[in-house]
């Protein structure tokens, strides 16, 4: 009896080799929308630790020989779930940077910005990841920080040198005013959802981001607040 070549080949690779003859009623490119959307739902009452390919298969409605198929193992799935996460948050991230805005109206503008960034289901899901894996999966907070948090504040950073022009900012002030209304929008917007109950939320209502904008233009015409 002749060896059967693919009986060596590891288990993924022997059921990525199976999939003509694998019937799904779904298309590959649907069956992986399907499965990722899987993965981040099983992610919000669990982590990286707890995550399994039986979960994610049982949830997608598929086997787990056609999760192999199209994903050889855990870090694979994960991967690539979270890196669909974060480029659908990080296209909502606004690189403009205002002209001719008082600065008042540039706060208003940036505090929006990030509420376009923050104020959705996506945000929670990632900002939960980092914050829940993101000990041991260093590559999730650089990628976060890099694509969504970085950029926001760099541009709040150069819109307010911008008008320090005409009133100079001591050093390091307008990046620390660009990382304090980054951390406080994403606080009243995901903070509650990842930290607190999910069903008490705190609002991020138009008068709470309204002061919050008044407050921050304040430091930059020197005026009390």
């Amino acid at each position: 009896m002749e060896d059967n070549p693919a009986s060596s080949l590891p288990q993924g690779k022997q059921y990525r080799s199976e999939y003509k003859r694998i019937g799904t009623g779904r298309s590959r490119g649907q069956l992986r929308i399907d499965i990722l959307d899987a993965v981040r739902d099983t992610l919000r009452s669990g982590s990286y630790e707890t995550l399994s390919m039986e979960q994610v298969a049982t949830r997608a409605a598929i086997s787990r020989r056609t999760l192999y198929n199209l994903f050889s193992d855990k870090d694979e799935l994960y991967r690539t779930s979270w890196e669909q996460l974060l480029r659908e948050v990080a296209d909502k991230v606004t690189d403009e940077i205002p002209e001719k805005m008082s600065a008042v109206d540039g706060m208003r503008f940036f505090v929006a910005a990030c509420m376009e960034v923050y104020d959705n289901e996506a945000a929670r899901d990632l900002v939960s990841s980092v914050v829940r894996d993101g000990t041991r999966q260093h590559w999730l907070v650089e990628g976060y920080h890099r694509e969504v948090h970085d950029r926001l504040v760099r541009a709040n950073e150069t819109f307010l040198l911008k008008q320090s022009r005409r009133s100079p900012l001591a050093p390091g002030v307008p990046r620390y005013v660009g990382e304090q209304i980054v951390s406080v929008v994403k606080s009243l917007t995901v903070g509650a959802h990842v930290f607190g109950p999910a069903n008490r939320p705190v609002p991020p209502t138009r008068e709470r981001l309204e002061v919050l904008a008044i407050a921050y233009s304040a430091i930059l015409s020197g005026k009390p607040f």
